[in-house]
């Protein structure tokens, strides 16, 4: 795909909304399309945590194993959200499942590469970490709204 093309996808996507070209230039630099069909999984719990998504469309399924009762689902992804920042974050692993409930359009970026990127140039770095922050809190704030759900049910 064209930079160009990655420039604009970035750009458009909420993660790139606000950051400076030269951030966008060195994204789009280590950008490449991803898709992944329904049903497929993304990633499972335990394996090295290698790339960080920018969702464009679909949904996915964040859920961890409960002995003796299968896959929990504890949160659904989707379009306009960042997926995958244990691959930014060591010891680089995944703590859950993620699974695609539906067809997913992504743009997918080498967590190495970009940790790499973001140490030579900590300017645009810490610009991109700043974007990061408020998807952690919305994760966070899900998490906290899922298991107030969850223990409701328990409770009973």
């Amino acid at each position: 795909m064209p930079q160009s093309s990655l420039e604009g996808r970035l750009r458009n996507h909420s993660f790139g909304s606000g950051l400076p070209p030269a951030a966008i230039r060195m994204l789009a630099g280590i950008a490449q399309p991803g898709d992944f069909k329904a049903g497929e999984y993304l990633w499972k719990q335990g394996d090295y945590a290698q790339v960080l998504y920018l969702i464009d469309s679909g949904q996915i399924a964040l859920e961890i194993l409960v002995p003796h009762q299968g896959p929990l689902q504890i949160e659904t992804v989707g379009a306009g959200e960042v997926l995958g920042w244990s691959s930014l974050i060591e010891p680089y692993r995944w703590h859950f499942d993620a699974r695609a409930l539906e067809d997913v359009s992504a743009l997918v970026l080498k967590g190495k590469r970009l940790r790499q990127q973001c140490d030579d140039q900590p300017a645009v770095g810490y610009r991109v970490l700043k974007q990061l922050t408020p998807f952690f809190e919305m994760r966070l704030q899900k998490t906290r709204l899922r298991i107030l759900e969850l223990n409701s049910h328990w409770g009973r």
